[in-house]
């Protein structure tokens, strides 16, 4: 399996393409993590969605 690197900024990034109040990310900058909002399988969907209307 390959290992990526994803730094807050990106995952700050990604947020801003959708709506505040619905990210796809919930960041906890303490402990400088990040965990989905919803679940892996709507964050998933909504990416797609998005890309194919793009």
């Amino acid at each position: 399996m390959e290992e990526y690197t994803v730094t807050l900024e990106d995952i700050e990034r990604v947020n801003s393409m959708f709506p505040i109040d619905e990210p796809l990310f919930i960041i906890d900058y303490e402990n400088k993590r990040f965990k989905w909002a919803i679940s892996r399988d709507d964050t998933m969907s909504r990416v797609t969605e998005k890309l194919e209307k793009n």
